[in-house]
């Protein structure tokens, strides 16, 4: 039932001689306003026998639903709105869709309303996709010394980008480390060990966008132990 609302239960039956609640009442006929577990022992009239039977009444309030801030990001990236609905309620997008999850990749507004026969509410959020150069930036030295401070070396990133190749080289060309994920950085060691304190050479290969060009970066990295 609705906040404020009733029930009414009918446990009458034409061969009982008595009703009794769980609660005293001995009328067959209940009107109930709270939540609980209520029970009726009816006794009949051949063999006065005691049937029991039980329902349960919860309080339903109106849903709440909050999508949160209008959101800006980079065209590219996706973002999901989520909506927790709770027990007993529907959920229905601007478009009609009744997922708990709604990916969005366009800018707009977007708005899902959370409903139950107690009432309805309703949130909207404002998303707008940009253009982000993702021209990564790099610092030309990092301190591998486990501090916690400026131990990995990885570019500072802008906006999506596709394709993630990084790769360091030494001073004799040759490699000593290869990345993927724009997340995972150096951590200045090679075969499992620190490597000596100079500079090395790195290049990053990326697309700005998913199946666009090919762009090539190189530059220098001071390691200090």
């Amino acid at each position: 039932i609705c906040i404020g609302g009733r029930v009414v239960v009918d446990g009458s039956n034409p061969d009982a001689i008595s009703y009794l609640w769980n609660d005293g009442d001995t009328n067959p006929v209940k009107e109930i306003t709270q939540p609980g577990k209520y029970i009726i022992s009816v006794m009949d009239k051949f063999c006065s026998r005691i049937t029991m039977d039980s329902v349960s009444v919860n309080v339903a309030g109106i849903p709440a639903v909050l999508l949160g801030n209008d959101t800006t990001l980079c065209k590219g990236q996706t973002l999901t709105l989520t909506v927790n609905a709770g027990t007993g309620n529907s959920i229905k997008w601007q478009d009609g869709a009744t997922t708990p999850t709604y990916p969005v990749t366009v800018s707009g507004y977007y708005s899902v309303t959370v409903y139950n026969d107690c009432g309805t509410a309703t949130d909207q959020i404002a998303v707008t996709f940009k253009d982000c150069d993702p021209r990564p930036q790099f610092p030309n030295a990092f301190t591998p010394n486990g501090d916690g401070n400026n131990d990995t070396f990885k570019p500072i990133v802008n906006g999506p980008m596709y394709d993630y190749d990084l790769r360091i080289y030494n001073r004799w060309g040759e490699m000593i480390f290869i990345s993927k994920d724009s997340q995972t950085g150096w951590n200045g060691k090679y075969g499992g060990r620190l490597v000596d304190n100079g500079t090395y050479v790195w290049m990053l290969s990326y697309k700005k966008l998913m199946g666009g060009p090919v762009n090539v970066v190189k530059g220098e990295i001071t390691v200090i132990r």
